[in-house]
């Protein structure tokens, strides 16, 4: 009998370990999309992701990859920025709503804007946690992102960071924003 009530404890502490452990959200992040959102762009008749963007602005995440055409993954001020250029619209739309979804575990803590191939989504700010040999304890790390579909471009910007309300994304949309630009009107 001893046996079976320690098995069943045992059991019972793995199960609130383990379904302790899911995401925990804190609220939407404090950024102004409007530099990337407002601008027009035209990804039609396009082929690398050149034609629309000054990359050099963002050093390459893993510098010893070959560049592509269509994919490139770089970052600023250690925020990763990513950008894709998709071979057509459906395809592109696919992409968003992965990557839109891929880092949280309820779709509902969302929040979309815009409209048709000109849209965006950010995320609420989710918060590590231990593992359950961490008892599932909050850690200090936050993880936020924003992804934005320009017709067949995607861009992905995400941060961890150690404070919920630090962080430099509105530098960073800044910074996209101005290297689109640079990259469509050589300005």
């Amino acid at each position: 009998m001893k046996k079976i009530l320690l098995l069943n404890s045992v059991l019972m502490m793995l199960l609130l370990l383990t379904s302790c452990c899911g995401e925990i959200y804190a609220d939407q992040p404090d950024v102004n999309i409007n530099p990337i959102y407002e601008i027009e762009v035209d990804s039609e008749g396009i082929d690398k992701l050149t034609d629309l963007i000054d990359l050099s602005r963002f050093p390459p995440r893993y510098p010893d990859e070959e560049p592509s055409d269509i994919v490139y993954w770089g970052y600023l001020n250690f925020v990763n920025v990513r950008f894709y250029l998709a071979p057509d619209e459906r395809i592109a739309n696919d992409w968003f709503t992965q990557d839109c979804e891929s880092f949280v575990e309820q779709p509902s803590r969302i929040r979309y804007g815009g409209e048709g191939d000109n849209r965006y989504c950010i995320p609420y700010i989710t918060q590590a946690r231990n593992d359950p040999e961490g008892l599932c304890l909050p850690l200090d790390r936050y993880h936020l992102y924003i992804v934005f579909q320009k017709g067949r471009l995607i861009m992905v910007i995400d941060e961890t960071r150690n404070d919920r309300d630090g962080g430099n994304l509105t530098e960073i949309i800044e910074e996209v924003a101005d290297s689109f630009w640079k990259g469509l009107y050589g300005e």
